[in-house]
């Protein structure tokens, strides 16, 4: 049997078993017909005879006679019921104004191709890349003209897009509430709204404009719009998110002397705040007790901002006399400042503590420890944060001062521990290459 006698047979050959009636968007009739469901034998043929006639396409679904290509251009693919849709039916879907001839060939996604051989296909993806129904055969992603020859691919086509296409407006990301609606609803038109993630619709849910609530969370969420026009209906989808400033999850210093909060007077160290998602935030806004500053403020002001990622660590310099305050870090981004993180800090004469130096911090290839006084360490280990010791050295030289190879030890946030005797200092150090 002739390849192309097979295709006839399958494309058009089927017997009509009933009818239904549907609607264009813009509410002209069009009438189905069903077939009767394929043999397996004709699932096989079809298969068989689709990979060798066209073998490189990507075969979305089987053969099936429940539906053909111009249904599923002009009615399934945007969710309508799936029916044999003969011509001149398709041609009803522009004749009626739902659909719009384009006259330049364009690439748009969505736009409707028409055949002159009798056949209809979406433009899903780059370069005329289409999906499309081979009558009874299966569901296809094509090249536009990658079809069996009876469609005429090389022949003129015809281009048609949507007469209405909902489109959300309103911005993202939420601060606390936001509005949002379809800009171009056409009169007599209904929309009904929902939403996902940590969001709440506020007030009714089918009024345009909507009023969209981001209860006070973090998080992303879809907002779609289903719309409702004449015999049509017609879905629209937003991303959104929430970006409150929330109060930092922590705020740490780096490399503290005798415990984690428990530092010398008039002494430089790295001070680290994080949180959720922080490059979310434009800055850290930064209030350290009387008597500190820091290089970064410039000048070595009390209270400052920094922004950017890399610059929620700071250097900071406590000051000269031991005392017990509060730092305050806070985030702020284009919604404002969010709450404060407070920690209590002291400083005390260190006088009675093994008073050391670990330095570059972040550090690149290698990490130096130093000690000062007369009582040298016994051993220094890097660990990280699983416990895990990465090096280890023996100070058995007695040395004041030693360097630590940190070529072989990933980016990250590492502790370095130096032992004297039973004392133990615990440092935090940043590893960045």
């Amino acid at each position: 049997m002739k390849l192309k006698y097979k295709l006839t047979l399958l494309l058009i050959g089927l017997f009509l078993t009933g009818f239904s009636q549907y609607y264009t968007p813009n509410c002209t009739p069009i009438y189905s017909t069903y077939q009767p469901p394929l043999t397996q034998w004709q699932i096989d043929d079809a298969n068989y005879t689709q990979q060798m006639i066209r073998p490189n396409v990507v075969k979305l679904e089987e053969p099936t006679s429940s539906y053909n290509c111009h249904n599923y251009a002009w009615v399934k693919r945007d969710g309508g019921a799936p029916f044999w849709l003969t011509t001149p039916g398709d041609d009803t879907f522009w004749d009626d104004g739902s659909y719009t001839e384009v006259t330049t060939n364009t690439n748009e996604l969505e736009l409707r191709v028409s055949y002159t051989g009798d056949h209809s296909a979406v433009i899903t993806g780059s370069s005329y890349e289409c999906t499309s129904k081979w009558g009874a055969w299966g569901l296809y992603i094509h090249d536009i003209n990658y079809v069996p020859a009876g469609y005429l691919p090389g022949s003129t086509k015809k281009y048609y897009k949507k007469s209405f296409v909902p489109v959300i407006s309103g911005s993202s990301p939420i601060c606390s509430t936001q509005m949002y609606s379809i800009s171009n609803l056409p009169v007599g038109a209904t929309v009904t709204w929902s939403i996902t993630g940590p969001f709440i619709i506020n007030g009714s849910a089918t009024a345009n404009p909507v009023d969209i609530w981001s209860a006070g969370s973090h998080g992303s969420g879809v907002l779609t719009a289903t719309i409702t026009y004449l015999c049509g209906t017609y879905t629209a989808t937003k991303e959104i998110a929430s970006q409150l400033p929330p109060k930092p999850d922590y705020v740490e210093i780096m490399d503290p002397h005798g415990g984690e909060m428990n530092l010398c007077p008039n002494q430089t160290y790295y001070m680290e705040v994080g949180g959720y998602n922080t490059s979310l935030y434009s800055q850290v806004n930064w209030y350290l007790p009387p008597g500190w500053s820091s290089p970064t403020a410039g000048g070595g002001s009390n209270t400052f901002s920094t922004t950017g990622l890399l610059a929620f660590m700071i250097q900071i310099t406590t000051g000269s006399t031991p005392t017990t305050d509060i730092l305050t870090a806070t985030f702020t981004n284009s919604c404002g400042q969010g709450e404060a993180r407070l920690v209590w800090v002291s400083t005390q004469t260190c006088g009675g503590y093994l008073k050391t130096s670990v330095y570059p911090n972040p550090a690149n290839s290698e990490i130096s420890i130093q000690v000062e006084g007369e009582t040298p360490f016994d051993v220094v280990k890097i660990l990280n944060q699983k416990g895990e010791v990465l090096v280890s050295y023996n100070n058995k030289q007695k040395l004041s001062k030693v360097s630590l190879d940190t070529r072989n030890i990933p980016n990250g946030r590492y502790f370095v521990h130096i032992y004297r005797g039973k004392t133990i200092s615990k440092k935090q150090i940043i590893v960045s290459h």
